[in-house]
């Protein structure tokens, strides 16, 4: 969602999309991002039938609107703050669950502005919720809201959330193929009794046919890649702005502090074996 303004620059009255700081716009289906919403502006709550409010502003507050849920975190922009992630997404996720039970929802995220705090918030939504990259995830909040610019202590928070979210992925890609060639390695026994007992906890139907056991998880193969992928293949513009400037030296910045300290701790091991 965005409003409208005349470019100034051209000879012509075109409209063109405007990112307003005021106005919230709509990173996603029914997730909204902006500034806080005191005095004049807490009209667009009730005028977006919003229901849920994350706010994450420490100096933001305002009496919780009627037939809203409003969760706060006290935290300032500030780069030695901590996002806690898990826990703001947690509650952004429980909001947009109810729409399966055929409630109306809409989650407003904010801070003061709309800038640090809360799109870094809703940047580790998309990568959490998609699997998508910290790069991909800020460029989906800065199309949508252009003045997006997380702090350097965010952006250092989220990178290494990319990367815990890119660990627990292959971790669990690796469990579960442990688990298939241990299903496989069962099956081949001798024991029914127990290969019957494996198949029942993995959910599968002994009487099933192979053909259809084997389609079934291709279906949900690229029913997860169709939604990994709907970030991903989006023609999302080239960003060359301070943010993504910001974005590459703060990965180098932590790419040497790794190198540095598995020197450390090598050279630690070989200490301790002498």
């Amino acid at each position: 969602m965005c409003v409208f303004e005349e470019d100034s620059t051209s000879s012509n009255t075109e409209r063109i999309p405007f990112r307003s700081s005021i106005m919230p716009n709509e990173i996603f289906d029914n997730l909204f991002l902006g500034q806080c919403p005191m005095g004049n502006t807490l009209f667009f709550i009730k005028e977006l039938k919003i229901t849920h409010i994350l706010n994450c502003a420490l100096e933001c507050n305002y009496e919780t609107p009627p037939n809203v849920v409003m969760k706060k975190i006290r935290i300032n922009d500030e780069t030695t703050e901590t996002i806690p992630f898990d826990e703001v997404i947690s509650f952004i996720d429980n909001a947009l669950n109810e729409k399966e039970s055929g409630k109306h929802v809409r989650v407003f995220v904010h801070c003061q502005m709309g800038i640090s705090r809360s799109a870094s918030v809703v940047a580790a939504w998309l990568m959490s919720h998609f699997g998508i990259d910290v790069d991909t995830a800020l460029s989906v909040v800065k199309k949508q809201r252009i003045i997006v610019r997380p702090n350097d202590g965010f952006l250092r928070q989220l990178i290494l959330y990319d990367r815990k979210l890119e660990k627990e992925r292959k971790h669990q890609k690796e469990t579960s193929l442990k688990e298939e060639d241990f299903v496989q390695r069962v099956d081949c026994s001798a024991d029914a009794d127990v290969t019957e007992v494996i198949l029942k906890h993995e959910g599968k139907d002994d009487e099933q046919s192979p053909a259809s056991s084997s389609a079934q998880p291709s279906n949900i193969e690229s029913e997860g890649k169709s939604e990994v992928t709907k970030f991903t293949s989006l023609e999302l513009p080239k960003f060359s702005a301070p943010l993504f400037d910001a974005l590459k030296r703060i990965k180098a910045e932590i790419d040497r502090e790794e190198k540095q300290k598995a020197l450390v701790k090598a050279s630690d091991e070989l200490e301790q074996k002498s």
